[in-house]
């Protein structure tokens, strides 16, 4: 069995390794918000619209903006194979499958949220598990000789009527306060 100290060596080395990674998952996480954003402005650029107030993903964001240029997309593809144009067609589908990996980008940054979420419960956990553990034990509860029953009550009947037990002598009486307790 490992010492105490080996135990909370680990124990620390564990807790600094799953913080590093939760900080890691949180960088990745907003690089890849940042990259999306990024990416997301462009398409609106390259559309024409117009997201001068739209929110940040690091924002709440409405599925309504997003749903505003998937619902734009297919009516340019819609137009296009109406009218015929190919390139127009190839370029909305384009569109269209550019913004569906950057929806599975913004999915996996969620997941990657949440996971690091869970690593941090999970790390609070051990902690207040390791708390409770490391805590000094609290000493056991006095156990009574026949010396300290004597001192204290002085005679066998004061005691049986203070504790309330049966005992007839002093090594009874200590084996039946001790089982009190």
């Amino acid at each position: 069995m490992k010492s105490r100290a080996e135990r909370n060596q680990d124990f620390e080395s564990i807790k600094s390794n799953l913080f590093e990674a939760g900080v890691s998952t949180v960088k990745a996480a907003k690089a890849s918000e940042e990259m999306f954003n990024t990416s997301l402005g462009a398409i609106a650029d390259a559309m024409e619209l117009d997201l001068g107030d739209a929110p940040r993903l690091n924002q709440v964001v409405d599925e309504s903006e997003a749903d505003l240029i998937y619902e734009t997309l297919l009516l340019q593809r819609q137009e296009a194979e109406t009218e015929s144009d190919f390139d127009a067609y190839v370029n909305a589908e384009e569109k269209l499958q550019q913004l569906e990996e950057f929806e599975a980008v913004r999915l996996e940054r969620q997941a990657r949220r949440l996971e690091a979420q869970v690593r941090i419960q999970v790390a609070q956990r051990l902690l207040q598990s390791e708390a409770q553990v490391v805590q000094p034990e609290q000493p056991a509860a006095p156990r009574w000789t026949e010396s300290s029953l004597k001192a204290k009550y002085k005679t066998l009947k004061a005691m049986r009527e203070a504790l309330g037990v049966e005992a007839k002598s002093w090594k009874d009486a200590v084996e039946q306060a001790n089982q009190q307790e």
